[in-house]
């Protein structure tokens, strides 16, 4: 969702646009991950944890285990070749997905995500706001945001984030300004340069983390990326201030969900 201009319907062409872009770029017809790199030069390491199924509700349960509890459905006939790679860390964690039927997804995650990479033309719905994604965007998911994802076939690549040190990143980029930072979902476009720095972190990342490697350069590499990550955050709205304390948002919470249905 949005680049900074809420309510914008629709980043994109028509649908038949969307198709056509989907065909050429051919993110729709991938079927595995050897040869197809979800974001290039970061494919999933050989030596990452992996999950496939074509049933849809061993699916849906797998993921809820570190997503939370949402509705899935798939569109269509035939399997549903669902392959996921995970590299866990500390501070960030990777996930790479890819499908071979249209689905939709709705839910709310409990961690703050970046969605890096999605099939072309995959809608997002925040409340009112709806958007077709293209290869160079990325959606920044906020925690506890109820959203909708319909999606083609194709693959994904997302990073799960710690919010405490994400936020500890957008602080140290805004001091002096008043109000807390808050973090809201949007669309992000990334130019070719921000690109090359991010898969750059990414990279470094995966490579940081494989086995035998240093901890302690682990972490600081995590703390690399997530500074990358902040800065795009900042740059393009998404992250707002507010004179509400998170404690006073938690009280206010609490007193709706038990006074109103």
């Amino acid at each position: 969702p949005g680049a900074g201009a809420a309510g914008r319907a629709f980043v994109g062409s028509t649908a038949t646009d969307c198709r056509r872009r989907c065909t050429v770029s051919g993110y729709c017809s991938r079927r595995d991950f050897q040869g197809h790199e979800p974001f290039a030069g970061v494919p999933p390491p050989a030596w990452v944890e992996r999950f496939r199924s074509d049933d849809l509700d061993e699916v849906r349960e797998t993921v809820a285990r570190t997503d939370g509890e949402h509705s899935r459905v798939a569109h269509g006939t035939g399997p549903l070749g669902y392959e996921v790679a995970w590299l866990k860390g500390e501070l960030v964690s990777m996930a790479w997905a890819r499908v071979a039927l249209p689905t939709t997804l709705r839910g709310e995650l409990p961690n703050v995500v970046l969605h890096l990479v999605t099939p072309a033309c995959s809608r997002y719905r925040f409340g009112r706001r709806e958007y077709d994604t293209s290869p160079t965007d990325a959606l920044f998911v906020a925690d506890r945001w109820e959203f909708t994802r319909r999606c083609p076939p194709g693959m994904s690549f997302a990073l799960d984030l710690d919010k405490r040190a994400l936020l500890e990143e957008v602080t140290a980029r805004s001091a002096g300004r008043p109000g807390s930072p808050m973090l809201t979902s949007q669309r992000l476009v990334i130019s070719d340069a921000g690109r090359v720095r991010l898969l750059t972190a990414v990279s470094s990342l995966v490579d940081g983390r494989a086995p035998g490697a240093s901890i302690q350069a682990a972490r600081r590499l995590e703390g690399d990326l997530l500074g990358v990550i902040a800065d795009f955050l900042v740059n393009q709205s998404a992250v707002v201030r507010t004179r509400v304390t998170n404690a006073r948002i938690a009280d206010l919470e609490g007193w709706i969900e038990a006074n109103l249905e």
